[in-house]
């Protein structure tokens, strides 16, 4: 019986997928947030870098986290970011709804 070929540690990116990554780097220097650490991003900016980070994070062989190492990792993030910023809860928080539902 063949098994199904390990999935990669690195995607294959298309053209589509660089420029994705260029046009996100040019979404985080408009913005301000390239020289500035994540703890002083506005929410909504941070959101959506935790959503992206959150589904594109992968173990060494490939594959998808398991939901509760992703939830474990997720804590461990909130736990630095309240150090930080009291007021950030990426968790619970209402400003982080979309990176939640990732």
């Amino acid at each position: 019986m063949a098994t199904a070929p390990a999935p990669a540690r690195f995607a294959e990116l298309s053209a589509e997928g660089i420029q994705t990554i260029v046009d996100n780097k040019e979404y985080l220097k408009v913005h301000n947030l390239v020289e500035s650490p994540p703890e002083t991003w506005p929410s909504e900016d941070l959101d959506a870098v935790l959503g992206k980070f959150y589904a594109e994070v992968r173990i060494q062989k490939g594959e998808y986290y398991k939901k509760t190492a992703l939830c474990a990792l997720r804590c461990g993030l909130n736990r630095h970011f309240q150090k930080v910023n009291p007021g950030t809860d990426i968790v619970h928080g209402e400003h982080f709804v979309t990176s939640r539902k990732i």
